[in-house]
């Protein structure tokens, strides 16, 4: 009889949004038995998903169906993009306009208080 592991899976079901159950498998079971398992099935249907929607990675590396887990293993199963990043760059870029975007754009900076030493500057009369 197989001993039991338990491994985290972390669900990303929107912007920032993150969902984390912990699951006790078999120790020689494989991504793939996780994914088939019927626990995992109703984990994913509670949120409104099933697992054709979502790709796997374990701790941020992207991993096979066969791959072997182990124990605390952290699996991620995120959702796809819905915008390319480079796209949704530019189209905010385009909207702030050239001075309000980059590290060095004039929007959101404070103006500087003047100076109080000013006064002493000037000539007297």
């Amino acid at each position: 009889m197989s001993s039991l592991i338990e491994v985290e899976v972390l669900l990303s079901t929107g912007a920032r949004t993150i969902h984390r159950r912990l699951f006790q498998i078999n120790s020689a079971s494989s991504l793939n038995h996780l994914l088939q398992s019927a626990e995992l099935k109703t984990f994913l249907a509670f949120h409104g998903f099933v697992i054709d929607q979502l790709k796997a990675s374990c701790w941020g590396q992207k991993i096979s169906l066969g791959h072997t887990l182990t124990s605390n293993d952290r699996i991620e199963l995120c959702r796809e993009l819905r915008v390319d990043p480079k796209v949704a760059r530019r189209e905010r870029f385009e909207k702030q306009g050239k001075r309000g975007a980059g590290l060095f754009s004039l929007a959101g900076k404070k103006k500087s208080a003047p100076n109080s030493n000013s006064d002493n500057l000037k000539p007297h009369n």
